[in-house]
C-alpha cells in the first residue's frame, strides 16, 4: 500500500454547513460533488509540475500535498506530537485549497499537457531527489505503477476535478494517509 491523497470537491454550501459543526467535523462523503484518489503520484506530481518554475509556483503547488488553509481551529503549541498526530487522524482538521489558491493551481495545470508532463518526467531524478515511493521507472507496461503512465493518469484526473472546481467556485477538501 502506499502513500494517498484524497481530494473531494465540495460547494461553497456544503463547505458552510462544516464550517458551522463545532470542534469535530464529520465529514459526509456524500456532500462531495466529486473526487478522486492518486495512489502514490501526488508528490512526484508537485515535484515535477514545480520544477523550474520559481518559489510562488512552487509554494502554490505545494497546496496539492500540504494545503495552507485548514477547516476546524486548534492551538498545536500544548499538544504533544501524539495528540497533534491523533487530532489529524481524526479528521478534527481537515486541510483545504479555497478558490483564490484552487485558480492559481488549475491556471499552472492548464499549462502541461500529456506531452508537456512527459518531458518533464525524469525516473531517475525523482528517484535521486527521494521522491516518494523511490522506484520511479520507465517501464510504461500496462498495468505497472509508478511510471510516466501512472503519473499522467493521476495528472489528468486531478486536471480535471480542479478544472471543475474552479468552474464552479467550489473547495476542495485534501485527505493525505
Amino acid at each position: 500500500m502506499s502513500q494517498s491523497a484524497t481530494y473531494y470537491r465540495i460547494s461553497k454550501a456544503g463547505f458552510d454547513e462544516l464550517a458551522d459543526q463545532s470542534r469535530q467535523i464529520p465529514f459526509d462523503i456524500q456532500k462531495a460533488k466529486g473526487n478522486i484518489t492518486l495512489q502514490g503520484t501526488f508528490i512526484a506530481l508537485v515535484y515535477l509540475l514545480a520544477k523550474g518554475q520559481g518559489k510562488q509556483i512552487g509554494a502554490i503547488m505545494k497546496e496539492i500535498s500540504n494545503p495552507s488553509n485548514t477547516l476546524g481551529e486548534i492551538d498545536f503549541s500544548d499538544l504533544s506530537f501524539e495528540e497533534t498526530a491523533a487530532y489529524l487522524q481524526n479528521n478534527q482538521l481537515v486541510p483545504f485549497i479555497d478558490p483564490e489558491r484552487l485558480k492559481k493551481l488549475n491556471d499552472h495545470l492548464n499549462k502541461y499537457d500529456e506531452n508537456g508532463l512527459r518531458r518533464l518526467y525524469n525516473p531517475d531524478e525523482l528517484n535521486e531527489a527521494g521522491i516518494y515511493p523511490d522506484c520511479w521507472h520507465n517501464d510504461d507496461s500496462e498495468g505497472l505503477a509508478f511510471n510516466f503512465n501512472h503519473i499522467v493518469g493521476d495528472f489528468k484526473s486531478l486536471k480535471e476535478l480542479f478544472r471543475l472546481a474552479n468552474e464552479h467556485q467550489d473547495k476542495i477538501l485534501v485527505f493525505i494517509g
